[in-house]
């Protein structure tokens, strides 16, 4: 405790000055990064993911399956779901009732999969470009819970959906331009929209928004 009560004024001394400005480092060295709140804590009830997509804002359906299944490891590794469904499943199911001409409810999907409750997602943009020359990756999704069992929705309070928005930091030209750059930025911001849903629902690092992408790695086939 001592040695703990040393370390924090050494940090601090420096600050005794009129022109101090260490204190908030010191802060967060002591204390860690600030933290977000859950804005909502889910039901402990078996929890399917869905990523709703009817205007095909995705361009490869295996993208729904990537925000669902991360969405939901993170809230398994978070101890938010206690088990993990196969979303992709889900969306197979959907995609078969649609080509049938009969779309398939919320509900009956999730039944379909035994399920209590459903993280219903639906995609509003999924896009690598604003003006289809320069890369700025960004998606927008609306949020939904539905409990199954008492045929509610739980959150959010309004119809609309909580909105979610994800982006990322400028790629290079080069990775935009090319088909296997486009695929991998697409695959990032996949990733980055999963955690984004996921994190509606435990306390997360308060951090910047997205990533810087690299430029890919010339694979082996390609040399």
């Amino acid at each position: 405790m001592m040695r703990r009560s040393i370390a924090i004024l050494a940090l601090l001394l420096p600050c005794l000055g009129p022109a101090c400005n260490i204190i908030i480092p010191a802060t967060y060295i002591i204390e860690g990064p600030p933290k977000q709140p859950a804005v909502f804590e889910l039901p402990e009830k078996r929890t399917l993911v869905f990523i709703d997509d009817p205007k095909n804002r995705m361009t490869r359906v295996a993208l729904r399956a990537e925000v669902a299944d991360r969405t939901e490891r993170l809230l398994f590794d978070e101890g938010k779901v206690t088990e993990l469904v196969s979303c992709a499943d889900a969306i197979q199911l959907a995609r078969r009732s649609d080509a049938q001409g009969n779309r398939a409810s919320i509900e009956s999907i999730g039944r379909a999969m035994n399920v209590q409750q459903v993280i219903y997602v639906a995609v509003d943009r999924f896009t690598l470009s604003v003006d289809g020359a320069s890369p700025r990756p960004g998606a927008t999704v609306r949020v939904k819970v539905i409990d199954l069992e008492d045929q509610t929705r739980i959150f959010p309070g309004d119809d609309n959906g909580h909105l979610v928005e994800a982006e990322l930091r400028e790629p290079p030209q080069s990775m935009y331009v090319s088909t296997s750059g486009r695929r991998q930025i697409e695959d990032q911001l996949a990733m980055q929209l999963a955690t984004d849903i996921a994190e509606l629902f435990y306390e997360h690092e308060d951090r910047p928004l997205g990533g810087t992408l690299q430029a890919p790695r010339q694979r082996a086939q390609d040399r």
